[in-house]
């Protein structure tokens, strides 16, 4: 668990019981960014302030280079691991960053803005926060993100709650 504290840059973990707080700190605030995890490294990045950084977690620190940044930015992202790298939905741009070549590329311009995602079968299920009340049905085809169908939600539905999208359906489960 990452960022959440007022200077967004302090990560923490949680055994189920007892949360403990991480003695590195990233270089950058990442708060309302997020995390990725791919092939053992953890990719921090998208936040509401420093928006074209990126930052990875190896071992037990953070580290920063600025030829890896995004110079077109990606502010508060939501990421999802994908076979080919790590995409970004930011604001209001979607970027590929390429885990291998260590490069960027835009992807498209689905909206998906503080949202809660799923990768099944290349269709992203997005859950969309921050005030849109519907779900979202992307598609990933290894080079670029198309929107597909909208589901509407229940009118009243917190955004907080924690959701599950069932993969028959497309439904919203509680």
């Amino acid at each position: 668990m990452c960022f959440s504290d007022s200077s967004g840059n302090s990560c923490m973990t949680f055994d189920g019981q007892t949360a403990r707080e991480l003695g590195k700190k990233s270089r950058f605030n990442h708060q309302f960014g997020s995390l990725c995890e791919k092939n053992g490294v953890v990719y921090g990045g998208g936040g509401r302030e420093d928006v074209n950084t990126i930052e990875f977690y190896i071992g037990d620190q953070w580290h920063y280079n600025p030829a890896y940044d995004n110079p077109a930015g990606f502010r508060e992202s939501t990421c999802l691991t994908v076979p080919e790298g790590i995409l970004y939905f930011g604001y209001p741009k979607t970027y590929l960053f390429n885990t291998e070549s260590l490069t960027w590329k835009s992807t498209g311009d689905a909206w998906v803005y503080g949202a809660k995602i799923r990768f099944v079968n290349n269709q992203i299920w997005s859950y969309q926060g921050y005030y849109n009340n519907y779900n979202l049905r992307l598609y990933w085809d290894g080079d670029r993100v198309t929107e597909g169908d909208r589901k509407m939600l229940p009118i009243g539905y917190e955004a907080p709650k924690p959701v599950i999208l069932d993969e028959d359906e497309f439904a919203l489960i509680e």
